[in-house]
Formats: structure tokens, sequence, C-alpha cells
């Protein structure tokens, strides 16, 4: 039988775990099986992580949402000083995407950029795309810029403040930021892409070491413990997680898609919130149902899993029976 890369798609409810299934391989070459122990990439699921430490942050007194970029950044041009805090959160910021001016330089293995390359291609932006607040635009620029943020505010890497305020705490023992190429794994899921009937590595971009927007990898077992805490008050108070949860407000009053972070939507009339993830030969998906505490995810390691969102709804549908 030919190895194949595959997933792990968990659901629990307060931490306890009713509904688990792994499939494939992590790693074929070393014909590792995935598991609840697996890590993999979490791509874009990356940023409710960088969300709730900004609201720690917030908490702790040291970052106020309605605080203005220029207040971090104070050399940046005339637009920093109409983006809030809030704006980042919410993808309503309308920055430039500096992946983009990146992936036009001549980049060489070895020599990937970094934070502080995205923090001086933002530096050079002339304006927003649009008036900050009135529309809501899915912002890379944005998380790296509070990746950055937390840096500046905690005075210490991005990396160890995760590590300190949500990683260790909830003993997430297999989640790490991934900041550099020499970074150490346990049982690291590999990337791939499927071309015909054969698989190959995808596993690498020259974009892969900067942080905030993405760099995450962690296990099943391990987002369990991190949703558990979306539901209570371990790291964050409810009543600001609450505004992950809320489509944010444009002006005019008109409700966006997104809350900070999170997409809202409803499901057989109880709402849902989620997040997808798509980098290199990583495909994810988390759903939450805050009512009920109920979490689920999808995560899996090669690009024919495009279709992450259909493999959540039959849990869905099933759950759905008993709300």
């Amino acid at each position: 039988m030919t190895a194949k890369p595959g997933y792990a798609l968990v659901g629990a409810k307060e931490n306890k775990v009713f509904f688990s299934e792994y499939q494939g391989f992590a790693n074929l070459k070393a014909k590792e099986e995935i598991g609840p122990n697996t890590q993999f990439r979490l791509a874009s699921l990356t940023k409710p992580f960088t969300m709730m430490a900004i609201l720690y942050l917030v908490n702790q007194g040291k970052i106020n949402l309605v605080d203005p970029l220029s207040l971090f950044f104070p050399n940046f041009p005339r637009w920093a000083k109409d983006v809030k805090v809030s704006n980042l959160l919410s993808h309503t910021s309308g920055l430039p995407d500096y992946e983009e001016v990146l992936k036009k330089q001549n980049i060489t293995k070895g020599n990937e950029p970094n934070n502080k390359s995205a923090l001086e291609v933002i530096s050079k932006f002339d304006s927003s795309l649009f008036r900050p607040g009135s529309k809501q635009l899915y912002s890379e620029t944005g998380y790296v810029l509070l990746a950055l943020l937390i840096e500046q505010v905690a005075q210490i890497p991005y990396k160890g403040f995760l590590e300190k305020i949500i990683f260790r705490p909830l003993k997430m023992t297999n989640t790490l930021v991934a900041d550099k190429p020499t970074q150490r794994f346990k049982r690291r899921a590999i990337g791939y892409q499927r071309v015909n009937r054969n698989y190959s590595k995808f596993d690498y971009d020259p974009l892969n070491y900067i942080v905030g927007n993405e760099g995450i990898y962690s296990t099943a077992n391990d987002l369990i413990k991190w949703s558990n805490a979306l539901f209570s008050d371990r790291i964050v108070p409810q009543k600001l997680l609450k505004k992950a949860f809320t489509p944010a407000k444009l002006y005019c009053c008109i409700p966006a898609a997104r809350g900070y972070s999170f997409e809202v939507n409803k499901f057989r009339n109880e709402k849902i919130v989620y997040h997808s993830g798509s980098w290199v030969g990583f495909r994810l998906m988390m759903l939450l149902v805050p009512r009920h505490k109920i979490a689920i995810f999808f995560l899996a390691n090669s690009t024919e899993y495009d279709d992450k969102t259909q493999r959540i709804i039959p849990i869905l549908d099933l759950l759905c029976q008993y709300w």
C-alpha cells in the first residue's frame, strides 16, 4: 500500500474529546503515521493566537484597542495615525500586503526575510488602500504588525511571549513558533502536494519565518487545550474574547463578516466562529460553537485537502441534533 499524507480531525466539548480520526502519514520517507501529537504547521490558524496575546496585553492595561499604530511606530507615515489596534485585529486597517513586495525581491535560501524585513517594507507604504474601519479586507500585514507590537510592549520576542502566557500555562508541550530554519521538532508533519498519482514535498517558502500571521506548529491534543481557554477566563476574560466572536462594526454600523481574527456565521441557527489556514502543503480549519463550548479541528499535510470545510460539516450536522 502506497504511503500517503493525511489529516487529523478532532472534536471536543470543554476539553473532552468526543470524536477523533487520524489518517495517513506525517512523513512519507520515514513512514511516521499522523497521530494526536503530530505537529502541523498552523498557517493562518496562528492569527487567533496573536489576537489572544494582544487581548492579554489589553487586559493588563498595556495596550488600548483604540490606540493608533503611530503610538508604537512613531516613524511610520501619516496613515499610522488613523489605524487603530482594533483595525489590525479585525482586518479593517486597509494596509497593503507586505508579502507581494517581499516576493518580488531576490530571496535566497539561507537568507530568508524575518519580521524586521517585513517591518521595513510596511514602513515604506505611502497610504492605506481605504479609510481604516470602512471596509474589511483580510490582512497578513496587520497580524505581522500585531506580533511586532507585542514585542515592543512586552519587551520580549513574540515567540517567548506566546510560550509564557499561552503555551506553558496550558501545558501545550508540542506547540511552538518556528521563526528560524534551525528550529527543532519532536514529531513534525511534512507538507506535500499531489501531482497526478504521486506526492512531492511542498514544505518550503522563503516567507516561512515571518510570524504573527503564521508560524506556529501545534498538535490536535494541544489545540484542544487551547480551545478550552477560548471558552473560559484562563488567559483572557470572556468580556474581551467576545469581541473575537462578534462581527466588527464598519462605518454606518454595518456588520462585517469577521470579528477579531475569526469569521462569524450561523449553522442551523446556531452561532459558529471559524478560521481556515493554507500555506505550502498544509490545509487547516478550526470551528467553534461558543454557546456549547465545542471545538473542531481539521489539520492536513497535503494540498489535496482544499475541501477542509466539508470535512467538518458532517460532524456539525450530527451535533446540531442535540442542541
